[in-house]
């Protein structure tokens, strides 16, 4: 039993050019903002990740449409998961307040003229990825970010992601990292349809995978 949990869409330029046309227009003016970000080198927070988060919000929409419950809001939704951590300071250079602060700011600096009519709304739900989470998700939008967000352990590239990055970021070792990160999924709950549909049945096999990591150190 596998514990990769890869969206089931297509690749970044899908993503961008939004070839299963899942929301409207597109957001190729948005990608050379993003992958010139100042934190695309950061060790957890950084391009990838950015990109992870969005994406996984794009496999969201895809769900959405699936289930005949299309998001009318689904391109205010991706640019939130592109700026959410828009030029994070990793580690303790800034607090989570004021990292989440930074993305704000960059979202209103780099948000195209079309794209203001929902920026209250993108504002609201990158606040609301603050961690740990204050209270429950407010809505559909604010629940698909979240768990979007949180959802980094479910990639192939997760070892390199947090046991190295993260760890970086907060001043640990690899092996503190992964036994934080046991009881990290061990109370891991999702807020959205798409989160529990999309992760929770992997979370025992995504535990005995960092187990089994650990063991190996």
């Amino acid at each position: 039993m596998t514990a990769q949990v890869m969206p089931v869409i297509g690749n970044i330029p899908d993503l961008f050019e939004n070839t299963l046309n899942l929301y409207e227009g597109d957001l190729v003016w948005y990608f050379p903002i993003i992958a010139s970000a100042p934190n695309i080198n950061a060790p957890y927070h950084n391009l990838r990740h950015m990109l992870h988060t969005t994406m996984l919000c794009y496999d969201a929409l895809l769900f959405h449409k699936k289930s005949g419950s299309e998001l009318p809001l689904g391109r205010p939704l991706l640019k939130g998961g592109l700026f959410h951590d828009y030029g994070h300071l990793a580690g303790k250079a800034k607090t989570d307040d004021e990292n989440i602060e930074i993305a704000v700011v960059g979202l209103y600096t780099h948000i195209h003229d079309n794209d203001l009519i929902n920026v209250g709304n993108i504002e609201g739900w990158m606040r609301s990825t603050l961690y740990p989470h204050r209270g429950p998700a407010r809505n559909v939008y604010e629940a698909i970010l979240r768990d979007a967000d949180k959802a980094q352990a479910f990639s192939s590239a997760w070892i390199q992601q947090i046991g190295v990055g993260l760890a970086e970021e907060m001043g640990i070792s690899m092996r503190e990292m992964l036994e934080k990160q046991v009881t990290f999924l061990r109370n891991l709950k999702f807020e959205s349809a798409w989160g529990r549909f999309t992760f929770e049945k992997h979370i025992p096999a995504k535990i005995e995978e960092t187990q089994r990591v650990l063991r190996l150190l």
